[in-house]
């Protein structure tokens, strides 16, 4: 499966409700300079991006309006 797959597969996979901000995060990085000089991931890095994906996949997040309001932003 390419990462491409992947991608709209997981997609697929969120709820409704989960869509918009789906949606925001990949327009920022779509939108994001990419600097192709930048080092590689150590694998410290890569095994946190690890971590946090398997965390999304399992529903084990806070919404970024809830963290804002519980610290009066």
């Amino acid at each position: 499966m390419t990462a491409k797959e992947e991608l709209h597969r997981l997609i697929d996979r969120l709820p409704d409700d989960r869509l918009e901000h789906a949606r925001e995060l990949l327009d920022e990085l779509g939108a994001a300079k990419l600097d192709v000089d930048e080092a590689p991931l150590t694998q410290a890095e890569a095994d946190s991006i690890t971590r946090s994906l398997q965390d999304i996949k399992a529903g084990r997040t806070v919404n970024f309006e809830r963290i804002k309001r519980e610290n009066g932003l």
